[in-house]
């Protein structure tokens, strides 16, 4: 490897080490502090509950939970797929690409909704500018911010727990168990950290020794 390689993955780590704690707290206040973003972010995130009819203010159960990350991206997907199987009809191609065909516009759209990015084509040959810049690049962040969502409700804190029936006078009560530690989550600045640091070795070793050959 030459040393502009070497340089360049230096200067990427202690990038990504020196940005990854302040970030790491940010993200933290973003998952715990109401209204940290401010009074600009606040009012374009009271709009999008207007606009999705969501009350801010009621948690959601599991299934709840489950079913908006489910319909979020189903709806991403056929939003990819259309984009895919009909850039030969919009804007932005100059270069008058066709439809990308049924099978790899499916299999394009799953891989980018959930974030595995398995590209099994040559972008400039077969995407269109619309299609890369409003479909692809747009999943790029959309499919890990959702994955970054479900971690947050994953990684949070338990419910608390309901007040214990009386006992009956016929059985004594059972002694409470004891309460299990707090699963590690979004409101640990430290776990956001150590994950990006984590995730940062995986770029590292891509700009190395080039992605991982798909056959």
């Amino acid at each position: 490897m030459s040393g502009q390689g070497i340089s360049q993955i230096v200067v990427y780590a202690i990038a990504l080490v020196a940005f990854g704690y302040p970030l790491g707290i940010w993200m933290a206040r973003i998952y715990t502090v109401p209204r940290v973003a401010g009074r600009f972010f606040a009012s374009i995130e009271r709009g999008f509950y207007r606009v999705v009819r969501a009350d801010p203010n009621r948690e959601q159960d599991w299934k709840g939970y489950g079913k908006t990350v489910l319909v979020f991206s189903v709806l991403f997907m056929g939003v990819l797929y259309a984009i895919q199987r009909l850039q030969a009809h919009l804007f932005l191609n100059p270069d008058h690409q066709k439809a990308v065909p049924a099978h790899l516009s499916l299999n394009t759209a799953a891989s980018f909704i959930t974030n595995t990015n398995w590209q099994f084509y040559g972008g400039e040959y077969t995407m269109s500018y619309l299609t890369q810049m409003a479909g692809l690049a747009v999943q790029n962040f959309v499919s890990a911010a959702v994955g970054i969502a479900v971690l947050a409700a994953c990684g949070s804190p338990d419910a608390p727990a309901t007040p214990d029936a009386p006992a009956t006078p016929d059985a004594p009560a059972t002694p409470d168990a004891p309460a299990t530690p707090d699963a590690p989550g979004a409101k640990n600045p430290a776990v956001l950290w150590l994950a990006g640091i984590n995730g940062s070795e995986s770029n590292l070793e891509l700009r190395a020794g080039g992605p991982p050959s798909p056959f």
